[in-house]
């Protein structure tokens, strides 16, 4: 039996087979992305990866698309994943903060964190590189496997803090999540964890458990061999569901204030507009601020001169698509021109490096090839656009 369906935005009809209710289809019109409904409750309603905003609905339309990708020093030339999207700096003046314009999760993320990234996952399993890439059995095991839900089954995952210590994720899902079955993947992504602990905080039940732990001394290491926990086991981390549908992760003392607060997180000025230059509908948007500088003691395995570079960063946004393969954009702004020249030269010095670095496939330097890596002033602007086909053959390559 099949069920007609009708696209929101356009209004482009579909026919598809009944069993695909609570799937989702992109329109091939208008590439909304489609939540396929019962019969009885159609018309269906476009679905949209993030509610909107004042800075995203003025992204829709056409607009002076500023600063796009880069990198940030040379050691990012190699997440070469880790893609942007910067526009026009009038959107931050257009940016109210209020309501929940990341999703209904952002209203558990920390106050005041320097960054904020959002994936919304639908946008990359309904994409021809996910099912090419599944073709290939790569997605057998991915990072999305360790959540309570298959990959069909997220809507959103959201990241923000300052460091890991104050860092949580926030997954939304479509359907309601079980702690039970949070629990048993939270077993097999750590052998370590043997009990958990659940713990009141207001309302709301959190779940903590131990964090991996590295043997740091033979009887540890003893300990191990035996069975046994490197050490006595330290409840860090935690996991709560405030909401059916809604998981928050961290460590248990970032998680407290969340659940102990009333109000949205708060936000500093500088974040507010570097998310005001992002679209958070696409497949994957990052915005972040340096608003603490690297001290040299604590990194003393880095150069000096990498610390003046990565501390001399104000602000990088990024965004990432994969509607035709990898369109990825990155703008880091530094504090003065000549660091942003620098970090400039000293990425494309990298890239020319990576591809002439051993036998190189001739598939993955032509992905470097589709890096552009420019300064304008104090920005450091990228762009890297790879097609789906050109990816499948880099990976065949490389296997």
């Amino acid at each position: 039996m099949a069920i007609s369906i009708r696209c929101g935005q356009c209004g482009q009809g579909y026919r598809v087979p009944d069993e695909a209710v609570g799937r989702r289809i992109k329109c091939r019109k208008c590439s909304t992305i489609i939540t396929i409904a019962p019969a009885e409750t159609a018309p269906t309603e476009a679905f949209t990866a993030a509610p909107p905003m004042p800075a995203v609905a003025a992204m829709a339309a056409p607009g002076p698309r500023r600063r796009s990708r880069s990198r940030l020093l040379p050691i990012t030339v190699a997440g070469s994943l880790a893609v942007l999207f910067l526009v026009g700096a009038f959107l931050a003046a257009r940016w109210l903060f209020g309501g929940y314009p990341l999703g209904p999760g952002q209203k558990y993320l920390p106050d005041k964190p320097n960054f904020v990234g959002v994936f919304n996952v639908p946008r990359f399993v309904e994409s021809d590189l996910y099912s090419e890439l599944k073709k290939l059995d790569l997605l057998k095991k991915t990072e999305l496997d360790d959540y309570p839900a298959s990959p069909e089954e997220i809507n959103r995952i959201i990241s923000a803090g300052q460091s890991n210590d104050d860092s949580v994720v926030v997954i939304e899902a479509a359907k309601a999540l079980d702690a039970d079955k949070f629990k048993e993947q939270l077993k097999k992504q750590n052998p370590q964890i043997k009990t958990f602990k659940e713990e009141k905080v207001g309302s709301y039940t959190v779940v903590r458990y131990p964090a991996k732990r590295i043997p740091r001394t033979f009887q540890e290491v003893g300990n191990l061999v035996a069975g046994g926990q490197a050490s006595e086991p330290e409840y860090t981390e935690a996991f709560c569901l405030p909401e059916k549908n809604i998981a928050v992760l961290g460590k248990f003392e970032a998680l407290k204030p969340i659940l102990q607060r009333d109000s949205a997180p708060e936000f500093s000025k500088e974040l507010q507009a570097a998310m005001g230059r992002v679209d958070f509908s696409q497949a994957v948007a990052f915005a972040g601020v340096l608003n603490k500088k690297l001290d040299k003691k604590d990194v003393s395995m880095l150069s000096e001169d990498f610390v003046e570079y990565v501390n001399s960063v104000e602000e990088a946004t990024a965004v990432v698509d994969f509607d035709e393969g990898v369109d990825a954009q990155l703008t880091v702004r530094f504090s003065d021109e000549k660091k942003a020249k620098t970090a400039c030269d000293l990425a494309n010095g990298g890239i020319a490096a990576a591809k002439t670095f051993g036998k190189m496939p001739k598939e993955m330097v032509e992905i470097f090839d589709a890096i552009s890596l420019k300064h304008d002033g104090k920005l450091l602007i990228g762009r890297m656009k790879i097609s789906t086909e050109l990816i499948v053959n880099a990976v065949k390559a490389a296997k």
